[in-house]
């Protein structure tokens, strides 16, 4: 086995790590912030309601669905951006 494939073997393998620990910490702060709304109803019941109506019935996606034109617009809106500030930048 070459010395790049071994290092991007060992790089993946430390990604896949970081990346179950990641999860893993983020259930555990979900599931305490969950805990601490579901273990004391009585101090804040709208934030208790609210919360249960949002794990009952999420939000739909607000987002359209993507379109050719839709797209292009977003680029060009950049491209004009960078251009822009392209042009304020002066040149040394």
């Amino acid at each position: 086995m070459s010395s790049n494939k071994l290092a991007n073997t060992v790089h993946h393998q430390a990604y896949k790590l970081h990346l179950t620990a990641y999860k893993d910490t983020l259930i555990a702060a979900k599931s305490a912030y969950l805990s601490a709304i579901f273990s004391e109803p009585c101090q804040n019941p709208r934030t208790l309601f609210s919360t249960v109506s949002n794990l009952l019935k999420p939000r739909t996606s607000t987002l359209s669905t993507s379109t050719p034109d839709l797209c292009n617009s977003f680029l060009q809106f950049f491209t004009d951006k960078i251009t822009a500030i392209n042009h304020c930048i002066p040149c040394t």
